[in-house]
């Protein structure tokens, strides 16, 4: 039906958007990548420990690096 073709025309295109708006640690400007890749630390996250996320690894608190970071 039309109705459910537009629905889930919506639904993919909100949620396209939505991913085209992650920030994942590995182009995060709060993250402290290791050399092997994984973002050791973040200056979002208050910890004595380190943490470690995959590159790939995102939270709602990410921010895009500035073009020359």
């Amino acid at each position: 039906r039309g109705d459910r073709q537009s629905y889930d025309k919506g639904y993919e295109d909100g949620k396209r958007d939505a991913e085209a708006k992650i920030v994942r640690c590995k182009d995060c400007k709060y993250a402290h990548m290791t050399y092997n890749g994984e973002c050791k630390y973040c200056d979002v996250w208050e910890t004595e420990d380190p943490l470690y996320f995959p590159a790939d690894y995102f939270c709602a608190s990410g921010e895009p690096k500035e073009a020359n970071e």
